[in-house]
């Protein structure tokens, strides 16, 4: 893990991991929204159109048995839409469904008041069918024969069968897209890890290259690194620190050099010093 190579393959799988869950999010997020505001968009007078065309629900009746028999005529005509009639509070009166299946009895009002508003869509209300799940929907005022509100016809958009089908065809394409999504960045990431491995090493590179050079050059007092490092701050220090070294040794060379000629100076002295006398007795004692 010290090594150059390995630390910039770790740091370069971390960031490409992250922008693939980020980016992956967002798709997601980005395609739900999306088709949640075309869904809502296209079926926004569903309600309405539902309540106009039924005889019972025009008059404003939200509770009548028959209602039950027009939702299932409907659901069939939209195996996606589920159906309910709510009093003015949000209650959940009728529907086409087992009782075990309705999980929440009120609907949230507000929401409803909201997209009555004709504001921005997408607009999530209460899914009866879960406690947690919020989806799309359409709705509309009823309003009774004295002309007093009644209560709402309430279409949830994309309902349960809808999930379920929705869950099945994810199930056969999720390994395609996640096989192909992956391929995708595995090839990214290869070519990201390449472009930083080059950049970051370049000025390293540089630095080797004129170390070698530097090898086969003579120690003289303007030996130094080209200055060629201002890319990266911290091999610039390091030539820095290199030539600083090579000055040091350049003058405690010199300095040794110096040393070197101030003895042979001296021995050089001595000898001639000690010639003289020795040349005096030596001629001394032959003559004697």
């Amino acid at each position: 893990m010290n090594r150059l190579f390995n630390r910039l393959f770790l740091v370069a799988t971390m960031i490409v991991l992250l922008l693939f869950v980020a980016l992956w999010q967002w798709l997601q997020l980005n395609h739900e929204f999306s088709r949640n505001q075309i869904q809502q968009s296209l079926h926004q007078e569903l309600a309405a159109h539902m309540a106009h065309i039924n005889p019972l629900l025009s008059q404003g009746i939200t509770s009548d048995a028959a209602l039950k028999e027009a939702f299932h005529d409907f659901m069939l005509l939209g195996p996606s839409f589920e159906i309910y009639t709510l009093d003015p509070d949000g209650k959940v009166i009728a529907y086409d469904a087992k009782e075990e299946k309705i999980k929440t009895h009120r609907v949230d009002t507000g929401i409803i008041k909201q997209f009555l508003a004709g504001k921005n869509l997408p607009i999530l209300g209460t899914d009866p069918r879960s406690q947690q799940t919020q989806k799309i929907f359409s709705a509309s005022k009823l309003v009774n024969a004295q002309g007093l509100h009644s209560g709402y016809l309430y279409v949830i958009i994309g309902g349960e069968d809808y999930d379920s089908w929705q869950a099945l065809i994810n199930a056969e394409n999720q390994p395609k897209i996640w096989g192909a999504t992956i391929g995708f960045w595995v090839i990214f990431a290869l070519l990201l890890f390449v472009i930083l491995l080059h950049y970051f090493t370049r000025p390293i590179h540089k630095l080797a290259l004129d170390l070698t050079n530097l090898k086969t050059l003579p120690i003289t007092e303007n030996l130094t690194l080209p200055d060629r490092y201002r890319g990266s701050l911290e091999i610039a220090q390091l030539s820095e620190h290199i030539n600083q070294l090579l000055q040091d040794i350049q003058q405690q060379q010199q300095q040794v050099k110096r040393q070197q000629q101030a003895k042979h100076d001296f021995l050089l002295h001595l000898s001639h010093d000690l010639k003289t006398p020795l040349t005096a007795l030596l001629a001394i004692s032959i003559h004697g």
